[in-house]
């Protein structure tokens, strides 16, 4: 049978459904249908500007970091530097002290019984950890060889007892004490003692075999 028009109307109220429900079924579908495909599309938009946020934020991060290695670098480079420069004002500090020292100088310092002093003996009881302390060496002291050597050892002779209260004046004060030993020498191979305006000590020590 075929259906005009307004046999198909005839047919939807004889079944109870209004025109408005046929609109609003429509209608709704069309909605659910559209709401679905922009909701589709604002995650779509969603995920893609947040993977360009992430990937933003890792080049900024990694921008940090090779900024943050190109300071530590220099920052190295700097302490080297100072450390060279250190050692080289030490080295000459040294090389300038030794040249002002000679076998005749130390004969006459013993001689005279510099090394026990007020001052100096004061200087070694009061001598800290964080004070200046330098060493010469008696074979880097200029000298005429034989004859030098041989007035050095009667001068130690002659003030055996001074030197003797010396040593047990360094040996009482750990700070210096542990000083000495660091440079791989002991307190019984140090022959005099030298005392700067500061409170800085310089030792003489006898390395000959």
């Amino acid at each position: 049978m075929k259906l005009t028009s307004k046999t198909l109307i005839a047919t939807l109220l004889a079944t109870g459904m209004s025109t408005a429900a046929i609109a609003q079924t429509t209608t709704g579908a069309g909605v659910g249908a559209s709401v679905g495909t922009l909701n589709g599309v604002s995650a779509d938009v969603n995920a893609s500007g947040s993977a360009s946020t992430n990937v933003t934020k890792d080049v900024k991060e990694m921008s940090k970091d090779m900024t943050d290695m190109a300071k530590d670098k220099t920052d190295m480079a700097k302490d080297k530097a100072k450390m060279v420069k250190d050692t080289a004002k030490e080295g000459s500090a040294k090389t300038s002290k030794m040249a002002k020292e000679n076998y005749g100088q130390l004969i006459s310092d013993l001689r005279t019984n510099s090394s026990a002093n007020a001052e100096v003996e004061t200087n070694i009881k009061n001598f800290k950890a964080d004070a200046q302390v330098d060493t010469v060496l008696v074979s880097d002291l200029k000298k005429d060889a034989g004859k030098d050597a041989k007035s050095l050892d009667n001068a130690l002779e002659a003030q055996k007892d001074s030197v003797t209260k010396m040593r047990s004046a360094i040996d009482a004060n750990a700070d210096l004490k542990s000083k000495v030993e660091a440079q791989g020498y002991s307190v019984g191979d140090i022959v005099a003692v030298r005392s700067g305006a500061n409170g800085e000590l310089t030792l003489v020590v006898d390395d000959r075999s």
